[in-house]
């Protein structure tokens, strides 16, 4: 059963970070479009931005859930929307000034990335404030069905104003979708818990490690989160290509290309909306399992060189997107009820050092392979052959899914609070579906 500010406060700060994940998602493409046809960035130089984008998670990611733990989540998502509204906005006006480099680039997505970093692990331990029972599965799959949805009108709208004003001013759209989030944060009512107090007995490396031990040693939790540094690893390899290869090797335009990444973006709303019915249909396990077709779905790239190319990739990307949806919506509800509360921000922001610190390294392998294999066989192909490589690396990840925990699992993670006021974990039914309410 939710109370009403519960529900209430879950939808205000839905609608505000739906807006804040829209001018995200034109930002991503925009930020690329400026350094290849502005700056006309090399190929590994797009693997630095890309680099930068991420380069937060293994090097902050730690540092982020002990902040969380310390200080309200509130001010934290508050801070970090500000930060990134000041940064972003800061592209479009040196912009037009004429003095816009790859350099301020580079320091603006990393800089940002620190503080979506901050924000997305202050919000994913939020939710469980805001949303009890089985609305919080249901809460993640609204916020994975903005997601999606972004991505379906981000691109077309990234495309669409960069074609009519320039890619600076898209830049600036996505810099003013922050008020978004900071509007809906400053609306929610429902009281914090006061923070944890710190034991005098346990220092910083010891709040580190018992974060970490947690996801190592728990026998669903771990295999997950190496399936998902893996399969990030690999994906990243694809999208430092992927802008390349579209506009270098297939000639599309901005506005072509932008259509298809819309395109698949509606696949992959599709695939958060019905990501509850698969579950039930075919279980826990065997949907997780079902979602290494992302990757699978990447090697197919090649075929685009040989005719049809806005069309073959087109049909790649649609394919592709829906399975990262179902991913995100099923395994956010492990990771936020396995975990005890008192450790979910460690937790949270440990399985994302290791998840999401694979990210940079994609980056770089994705531009350095780029830069290899372009020289090796030709712009056309060797872009292509490392987007094959980085399907293949995302493919392999799914070996870990074939532990017992997760493969024989056929219902959806939950933990029930015991009397004693730990948590026990079982495995009961929940129906994740875009709907909330009350039960």
């Amino acid at each position: 059963m939710i109370v009403d500010t519960g529900t209430r406060d879950f939808h205000v700060l839905w609608c505000g970070e739906s807006i804040s994940l829209l001018g995200d998602r034109v930002a991503t493409f925009a930020v690329p479009t400026i350094a290849i046809l502005t700056l006309h960035a090399t190929a590994f130089q797009v693997g630095l931005l890309t680099m930068a984008t991420y380069i937060a998670y293994p090097v902050a990611g730690i540092g982020a859930g002990l902040l969380v733990d310390r200080f309200s989540r509130r001010r934290m998502m508050v801070l970090a929307g500000v930060a990134r509204l000041v940064l972003f906005m800061s592209i479009p006006v040196v912009a037009r000034s004429g003095g816009l480099t790859l350099g301020q680039l580079l320091l603006v997505v990393a800089a940002s990335g620190c503080f979506t970093l901050l924000y997305d692990v202050a919000l994913q331990g939020y939710l469980p404030l805001l949303l009890t029972g089985g609305d919080l599965p249901r809460g993640n799959a609204r916020v994975e069905v903005s997601r999606s949805t972004s991505q379906v009108v981000g691109p077309a709208l990234g495309g669409a104003v960069s074609g009519v004003f320039g890619a600076s001013t898209a830049v600036g759209l996505n810099a003013m979708s922050f008020l978004g989030s900071v509007l809906g944060v400053l609306s929610v009512r429902t009281p914090e818990p006061p923070p944890e107090p710190r034991s005098p007995s346990q220092g910083v490396a010891g709040r580190l490690r018992e974060g970490f031990a947690f996801v190592l040693g728990h026998e669903l939790l771990r295999p997950l989160t190496f399936c998902a540094a893996m399969r990030n690893l690999g994906i990243t390899v694809t999208k430092t290509a992927i802008f390349l290869y579209a506009y270098r090797a297939l000639h599309l335009s901005a506005g072509v290309t932008g259509v298809i990444l819309a395109g698949g973006a509606v696949t992959a709303v599709l695939g958060a909306a019905v990501s509850g019915r698969v579950v039930r249909r075919f279980g826990y396990g065997r949907t997780l399992l079902f979602t290494v077709a992302e990757g699978a779905t990447w090697t197919l790239v090649p075929f685009a060189l040989l005719g049809h190319p806005a069309q073959v990739l087109g049909a790649i990307v649609a394919f592709s997107s829906p399975w990262l949806a179902i991913w995100n919506s099923q395994v956010a509800v492990a990771r936020q009820v396995l975990a005890p509360a008192r450790l979910q921000s460690r937790v949270l922001s440990s399985i994302r050092a290791i998840a999401w610190g694979t990210l940079p390294l994609g980056s770089l392998l994705g531009g350095g392979l780029s830069l290899v294999l372009v020289g090796a066989f030709g712009e056309r192909a060797g872009l292509a052959l490392t987007i094959v490589v980085g399907g293949l690396l995302a493919t392999s990840g799914g070996a870990w899914l074939l532990a017992p925990a997760v493969r024989n699992t056929r219902l959806i993670p939950r933990a029930h609070p015991h009397h004693s006021g730990e948590s026990r974990r079982r495995y009961s039914t929940a129906v994740v579906s875009p709907t909330i309410g009350r039960p």
